[in-house]
């Protein structure tokens, strides 16, 4: 099968991995765990075959730098089976060795676990490498597990060679537009300046350990925020960002913001395909004007409209560029808005048929507020990911009740005048 070009950020990190920078102890990678029904594994096993041979990015290795190449079946790992006593000690020793590992660019990017005791299968845990994929990819590995566990066969067909058209379409372009759009990019930078400060870190030295804090929207107030929007031409998206620029706002006590925001938006044709389907804004937002909800987001949609043309130069080639004017360290760590909001996280089949989720743990190495957004049971799932120890103890908590208040609030659009302090 014919390789495939790396995208600028798989290159950074494979670089990263053989010059054996520290990449603060973690891979890019996400943790599912589910409490289960009376499972049969050997149909679990034979989905997670078929997945295997179906997904030819689950094959994908990186042998050579800035390449993605692809090993044959006879590299299939099956689901491990782990056995335990019943002790809670034991699963949390699992999950810990599971969200921790380091993952190898030359190891299969997923891994399916089920743990199980003198009753049964207890547990199904699924970790997997985003280095290769996107946050939708993992969504659609589990839609399919599901389709193929319980009817034998797939629904849906995949067309060959997309994952490959894909690459050769998305990512390569003609000079003079990067040209065009490099020279945007370098005028948007050099207006961002210092304007984002990482909220009263306290020891920037990695760990290798993260905090994950979590709140929800439930079905009734995540219909109410969609309904808003619409009424008021707003995408979802556009409206959670403004909210969580305003959030950042207020806690750092800075009007100018430099927030990553990566886009996972797909043509239809590969909405079941795995890979790496994202694009990087560096979104800058100067609130500086802004009092209203109304405000806020005329801001950020202009802004983002804008930022949309000029896709053809990587987001992480404009981080570099950002990097280089910056003068003190502590301003280049990301601050990411990462929305994921095309699929349901887990789908109810999934949840009727296999089981519930119960943990889950997404991290990005080098990131100091990843602020993760998933539709779940009808509803929206915030999920903001941290190092451990950078922020003020309560703080990212805080910010996170504050930004859920902001949503219930202006789901209903006759508020939208209203100023955003409340004052």
């Amino acid at each position: 099968m014919e390789s495939l070009e790396m995208t600028r950020l798989q290159c950074a990190y494979q670089l990263s991995k053989e010059a054996e920078t520290e990449l603060c102890g973690i891979s890019c990678q996400v943790y599912l765990e589910f409490d289960t029904k009376n499972l049969d594994y050997e149909r679990l096993n034979e989905a997670w075959h078929a997945l295997y041979l179906r997904h030819e990015i689950l094959r994908g290795r990186s042998y050579e730098l800035g390449y993605i190449d692809f090993v044959g079946e006879e590299e299939f790992v099956p689901i491990e089976i782990r056995d335990i006593s019943g002790s809670e000690r034991e699963i949390f020793n699992i999950r810990q060795e599971l969200c921790e590992r380091e993952w190898s660019l030359e190891e299969n990017m997923a891994k399916m676990l089920v743990i199980k005791d003198a009753s049964g299968i207890k547990k199904l845990c699924l970790t997997m490498s985003l280095m290769f994929a996107d946050p939708l990819s993992f969504q659609i590995l589990l839609d399919d597990f599901t389709d193929y566990y319980i009817n034998g066969l797939f629904s849906k067909t995949i067309p060959q060679q997309t994952l490959h058209e894909y690459y050769d379409i998305v990512w390569k372009c003609s000079r003079e537009e990067k040209r065009l759009d490099k020279d945007y990019w370098k005028k948007r930078v050099e207006e961002y300046g210092r304007g984002y400060r990482v909220p009263a870190g306290i020891d920037k030295r990695y760990n290798g350990i993260y905090e994950s804090y979590d709140a929800a929207l439930t079905e009734k107030e995540w219909l109410a925020l969609a309904q808003c929007a619409m009424e008021k031409n707003i995408l979802l998206e556009d409206f959670l960002l403004g909210v969580y620029a305003w959030i950042l706002k207020e806690a750092i006590e800075e009007t100018k913001l430099v927030i990553n925001y990566p886009v996972f938006t797909r043509d239809i044709e590969y909405q079941y395909v795995i890979g790496d389907f994202s694009r990087n804004l560096l979104v800058g937002l100067d609130l500086s004007s802004v009092q209203t909800c109304e405000e806020l987001m005329q801001v950020v949609t202009c802004q983002i409209q804008e930022d949309r043309k000029h896709m053809k130069v990587d987001g992480l080639e404009v981080q570099g560029m950002y990097n280089r004017i910056l003068e003190n360290d502590s301003y280049k760590e990301a601050v990411v808005f990462s929305p994921s909001l095309y699929r349901d996280l887990v789908t109810p089949q999934f949840t009727k048929q296999i089981g519930k989720l119960v943990y889950l743990a997404s991290k990005t190495p080098m990131v100091a507020l990843d602020a993760q957004f998933y539709q779940l049971n009808g509803g929206l799932l915030l999920t903001w990911v941290v190092p451990q120890n950078w922020f003020e103890a309560g703080k990212i908590k805080k910010m996170l009740e504050d930004y859920v208040e902001l949503c219930r609030r202006f789901s209903d659009s006759t508020k939208w005048k209203e100023r955003l302090d409340g004052r």
